[in-house]
């Protein structure tokens, strides 16, 4: 800010009142009262901030089921199309290439191939399931009272767990 119009908030607010004549000047500078002795760089103090009370953060704070619900309905989403895309550009790039991957991913994992076929199956089955939901609320607008929506998230969680795990061993 100018220095002629920050001594003009200055007073103003000294005075409590926001009317100004160009008569009136406060008899210090903006500089001076902020503990700056001139205004050269080399003298500026720093001013600390007074200690706030901070508003509640997302480390305090605990989601309700339906929000992680929802969120995990997004990652999936996000994962799903990721992964497609990925999975289908090779196959377009060179269509042997895939055969390969998945007898190399096969080989290496040996025992735990169930668990890389649940953490396959997972994402697909969670973001269908879910979107049927979603879907159904929808169309009916249904079942949109917060206890049947948490009824709804346990179903969505079981038949989720049901079909990844049903996936993960055939």
């Amino acid at each position: 800010l100018p220095q002629h119009i920050a001594q003009n908030m200055l007073a103003a607010r000294s005075q409590s009142l926001f009317r100004l004549s160009a008569v009136q000047r406060p008899t210090t500078s903006f500089g001076q009262l902020c503990g700056y002795s001139q205004h050269s760089e080399s003298q500026i103090k720093v001013v600390s901030a007074p200690k706030k009370v901070l508003s509640p953060h997302l480390t305090i704070y605990r989601f309700p089921l339906p929000a992680i619900l929802s969120i995990t309905h997004r990652i999936t989403g996000v994962a799903l199309t990721g992964g497609v895309s990925v999975f289908g550009i090779i196959a377009l790039a060179d269509p042997s290439l895939l055969p390969i991957f998945i007898d190399s991913v096969k080989s290496s994992v040996g025992a735990g191939l169930p668990l890389v076929k649940f953490a396959l199956a997972f994402p697909l089955a969670y973001h269908t399931i879910s979107g049927y939901r979603h879907i159904f609320w929808d169309a009916t607008a249904k079942t949109l009272e917060l206890q049947n929506v948490y009824k709804s998230s346990y179903v969505v969680l079981a038949l989720t767990a049901a079909v990844s795990l049903g996936f993960s061993f055939i």
